[in-house]
This record gives structure tokens, sequence and C-alpha cells, in this order.
């Protein structure tokens, strides 16, 4: 077995963790993630020291998952004009954002593509409407403006997809990082 299998092996692993000590199962799974990540680089003769700082972000979850708090995961101050809206959030609803975006490019209704895109992703509509026109807009700047016009770019790539296609494949992509709705 090749080391990028027994890795896809360990990840595939870890996606079915359950919380254990006080963790919930997302983090279990995402500390198992970044275990089965070490054990690779460890595997593979990285270097301690390129590896050290993976180490320290496992070590600070085990600590929160043991009921410890850990400095490096206590948040910085926010700084005036910091959106609230978590980073992650914030990435999903930009690819989101740049979906509505190709299919409006394409000759859809901004509200058809907004439909579609927020229901294949369970979505709030009209919150999602609303982050493409801050985006649209530039009052959204920065990493999250960088990365709709990355995902914009990335339509480029692939001339021989409809438009329709292309967003097919971003969805099937932001489903995997959709929450369950419980």
């Amino acid at each position: 077995m090749s080391d990028i299998e027994a890795l896809r092996r360990r990840l595939a692993a870890a996606l079915v963790a359950e919380g254990d000590d006080n963790d919930t199962p997302e983090r279990a799974r995402v500390r198992k993630g970044l275990g089965a990540v070490l054990d690779f680089l460890r595997d593979a003769d990285i270097d301690v020291s390129l590896r050290a700082d993976l180490h320290r972000l496992y070590a600070a979850l085990e600590d929160i998952s043991q009921g410890r708090t850990n400095a490096l995961l206590e948040p910085a101050g926010m700084q005036p004009g910091t959106p609230k809206k978590k980073s992650f959030d914030a990435n999903h609803e930009t690819m989101a954002a740049a979906a509505v975006t190709i299919l409006k490019n394409d000759g859809w209704k901004l509200d058809d593509a907004l439909g579609y895109v927020s229901a294949a992703l369970r979505l709030d509509r009209g919150a999602l409407a609303d982050y493409r026109k801050n985006l649209t807009s530039r009052k959204i700047r920065g990493i999250h403006a960088d990365s709709y016009a990355q995902w914009l770019n990335d339509r480029k790539a692939y001339p021989h997809r409809s438009a329709v296609e292309h967003v097919a494949v971003m969805i099937e992509i932001g489903k995997k990082f959709t929450p369950a709705k419980v």
C-alpha cells in the first residue's frame, strides 16, 4: 500500500470517529484527521521541526477536548470592521456566491440562480443574496473577495463544461462541507 493510500485510509477512519472524553464528534474527527496527517508526515521522514506547529495544534485540540484551555485556541481580540461570520461559513458562502454569479453570467435570472444554489447547499436564500451583493459591491474585501474571484477565474479553466455542469461540481464540493441540519 502506498503512503498516500495509507493516509487516505487513516483520514477515512477519522471521518467515523466518535467523540471521546468530553469531545464533540466533529472535534474528534478533526483531531483524528490531523493525527493521520501527522503520522503520514512522520512516516515520510519529514523533519520534526517542520511538523512542530502541527503537533502544537494537535496538542491544543487534545487539551480542549479534555476540558483544559490552551492559548493557541484562544480567540484574539477582534479588530474593528472584522466580520462576525465564522471563516468556514464565509468560505462556504463565498463559493456559493460564485456559483450564483456563474449561473447569472450564463443567462440565468438572479432569483433563479439564488434559489438553485441555496436549495442545493441548504443555505438561507436571503442571506446568500445579501452576502453575494456585499461581495460584488466590494463591501467584503480580503481573503473572501480573493476567493470569490478565484472561483470565478476557475470557471475559465473548464470551457468544455457548461455553466450548469461547472456549478454542479462546485455544489458537490460544497455539499461535502455542508453541515448536516439536526
